[in-house]
């Protein structure tokens, strides 16, 4: 039921991205498919490194910030480490994400860009022991090149999540291959 909404939330940010473009003829959006590694920082209760898939869906303006809806989930391994009670088996952290991005630049241009970004979306963190959701923040930095109509993009970024009393931190690097879209209506 939560993966529904999601998905209706992220398709109508999307559409309202297409409409916003489709004043321009001559600007475009694209859809981008992305995987990488999900990397815990300062976190001694969490999990090893990770893997983190998702979906991307830059849109042009038509100035020179772009928006960017995403969606994507991570799963983190778990670890065996001593925690001051000797050693101990932790289970990893599942993490789906979703919101939107704002870029300094267009993502979707034609030829090689480097772009910095920043985001605000909703996370939700999973383990056995509990569930819970909460805001989380996002910048990192895009290097892509768009040949044709396929964009290639590399992307590190760091999202944070304050869940209270403290708050939980992932870099993420993630590789992506999408595809430039022209609005026809």
């Amino acid at each position: 039921m939560r993966l529904c909404r999601l998905l209706f939330i992220v398709s109508i940010l999307v559409l309202v991205g297409a409409a916003s473009v489709a004043q321009a003829q001559d600007e475009r959006f694209g859809i981008v498919v992305h995987g990488g590694t999900m990397i815990p920082v300062t976190q001694d209760d969490n999990e090893e490194s990770g893997t983190a898939f998702g979906l991307r869906f830059p849109i042009n303006t038509g100035t020179i910030f772009g928006i960017e809806p995403y969606i994507y989930t991570g799963s983190g391994k778990e670890m065996t480490a001593d925690f001051g009670f000797g050693p101990e088996t932790r289970e990893g952290i599942d993490l789906t994400s979703w919101g939107a991005n704002v870029s300094l630049g267009r993502l979707v241009k034609p030829g090689f860009h480097i772009a910095p970004f920043v985001g605000i979306g909703n996370n939700t963190l999973h383990r056995e022991s509990g569930e819970i959701s909460k805001i989380g923040y996002n910048g990192g930095l895009e290097l892509g090149i768009a040949p044709g109509k396929m964009m290639i993009n590399l992307r590190g970024e760091m999202n944070v999540v304050d869940i209270g009393e403290s708050s939980r931190k992932w870099g993420l690097i993630s590789l992506g291959l999408g595809y430039r879209v022209t609005p026809n209506f």
